[in-house]
């Protein structure tokens, strides 16, 4: 068997769950969801540039 085989047949599910596949979810999620904040203001940035000019 190769190593990677025996490490994870000697780890418990419950580490597994809790220490590795739930924190890089939420990693994920936290990622996407400020990249979809971060796409939406450069999208509205060529608007907030054109009011600006047109203040007094």
């Amino acid at each position: 068997m190769s190593t990677a085989a025996v490490f994870l047949s000697e780890v418990p599910g419950w580490f597994l769950w809790t220490g590795v596949f739930v924190p890089v979810t939420a990693l994920l999620l936290l990622l996407i969801a400020v990249l979809e904040r971060v796409c939406v203001l450069f999208i509205r940035l060529p608007s907030l540039f054109q009011q600006r000019k047109s203040w007094p």
